[in-house]
């Protein structure tokens, strides 16, 4: 489902628009089902909703970051949606094909390469006063070291809902930190395994 261009530079652009665009289908939600947004989705629905959240979640997981939090916590919703989950379902749908926005992985030197990460979370957002932990693992140029703008390439992200309800932003934000070193931590043994390959 990925689109990928390759420019002159060797960097490259991903893209899961296109797929999105050919396999999503927005839920129907016939007139009368807004009057109230707690209301149980109905078996139809609920087909439409587990299709929809499944073209959000691989979209998401293959290049769509900015809608890994929206995919995470529609996914939580099942199997039993109500009538405000469908609509938010749309929503993310729609956004997600408004912003048509690609990862852009840069042609940097090795001997420049340098590992960047992000890492955030929220407190109770979830259902069941769980938590959502987020983090990003990038590569960049040294120069962002020095304060320079310098490019950045997202590797790999990830957004998913804390196994256990979080008492604290300091111990979630830790949660989140901790699992973003483990996989900036696996990201820069396979930059090393490259270095000694060459």
């Amino acid at each position: 489902g990925r689109t990928l261009k390759q420019f002159e530079d060797y960097s490259f652009d991903v893209s899961m628009v296109r797929y999105l665009q050919e396999r999503a289908r927005k839920i129907r939600i016939t007139r009368g089902r807004r009057t109230d947004l707690n209301d149980d989705a109905t078996e139809e629905e609920i087909t439409a909703m587990r299709g929809l959240t499944g073209k959000l979640n691989w979209a998401t997981r293959e290049g769509m970051p900015q809608g890994c939090g929206d995919a995470s916590l529609l996914s939580a919703t099942m199997p039993t949606p109500k009538v405000k989950d469908l609509i938010e379902a749309n929503g993310a749908l729609r956004r997600l094909l408004q912003s048509d926005a690609s990862i852009r992985i840069w042609s940097i030197p090795l001997s420049r390469l340098r590992i960047l990460l992000f890492s955030d979370s929220s407190l109770a957002n979830a259902s069941g006063g769980t938590c959502q932990l987020a983090h990003m693992v990038c590569a960049t140029d040294k120069e962002i070291f020095d304060g320079v703008d310098a490019q950045v390439s997202i590797l790999t992200y990830k957004s998913h809902r804390m196994q256990r309800a979080g008492s604290s932003t300091l111990l979630v934000e830790a949660n989140a930190m901790s699992e973003g070193l483990a996989s900036a931590e696996w990201v820069t043994t396979w930059f090393g395994l490259c270095k000694d390959l060459r």
